[in-house]
């Protein structure tokens, strides 16, 4: 199947950088093209990211935190830090427009 991220294929990935994937959204025509919340390069600060194409939300083994992965069509992520899965799901819903409905569960939550 064709989706909107160019083909970038993360169906089957359930870990990023050593972190548990819980949800993952494609982004698509529905949501914002652009972030809410400039990303800079950590090679080069003062360049943003290319667009991101999907969003996950992962927690690491052992923690109560979670965090929003954005990633770009060449696999490269950033990260936010939040203390709840809902503030993942709003700070994504404040940059994008996701909305509940749009995330697929990729792992249960412990």
């Amino acid at each position: 199947s064709s989706s909107y991220n160019d083909g970038v294929n993360t169906d089957r990935v359930t870990e990023r950088d050593g972190a548990r994937i819980l949800k993952r959204v494609d982004l698509g025509p529905q949501h914002r093209p652009e972030s809410q919340t400039r990303h800079y390069l950590p090679s080069d600060p003062a360049n943003p990211y290319p667009p991101f194409v999907s969003l996950e939300i992962a927690q690491y083994a052992g923690s109560n935190e979670f965090y929003l992965f954005h990633i770009t069509r060449d696999g490269e992520n950033t990260d936010t830090w939040h203390a709840s899965l809902q503030d993942a799901m709003d700070q994504a819903d404040f940059e994008f427009g996701v909305k509940p409905g749009d995330w697929q569960d990729v792992s249960s939550n412990p």
